[in-house]
């Protein structure tokens, strides 16, 4: 995903994605690899919880919104999202060089407690 030129900065980059509390969890983004090529097509994990890099439990696919690629250019957005496990996947296209962000938004959910 990140050029080797940009180390661990780059890595870290990709990491920090807006994320939602999910009921005391965090959601994060997984990419199949972090070092592609142009053309490539990528698998991307959306997991839910505490136990990273393993998601406890799959994001509820209704909430998710904006499962982007956002490049220098362009924003590209994420392929046949679906449950496989205990994450959510979808793929994306590798269309440019240079740094990549992937993103995702989610609706919040609100929960009534005593």
């Amino acid at each position: 995903m990140v050029s080797p030129r940009y180390g661990w900065q780059g890595m870290l980059a990709c990491l920090i994605l807006p994320a939602q509390l999910l009921v005391a969890h965090d959601l994060y983004l997984m990419p199949a690899s972090f070092f592609v090529t142009s053309g490539e097509r990528i698998v991307v994990s959306i997991n839910n919880g505490d136990s990273f890099p393993k998601s406890e439990v799959a994001p509820q696919i209704n909430r998710l919104q904006d499962t982007d690629l956002i490049t220098p250019t362009a924003i590209y957005n994420m392929t046949s999202l679906g449950v496989n496990g205990k994450a959510v996947q979808g793929e994306v296209n590798i269309k440019s060089k240079g740094t990549l962000i992937l993103t995702a938004r989610t609706i919040p959910a609100y929960i009534d407690q005593e």
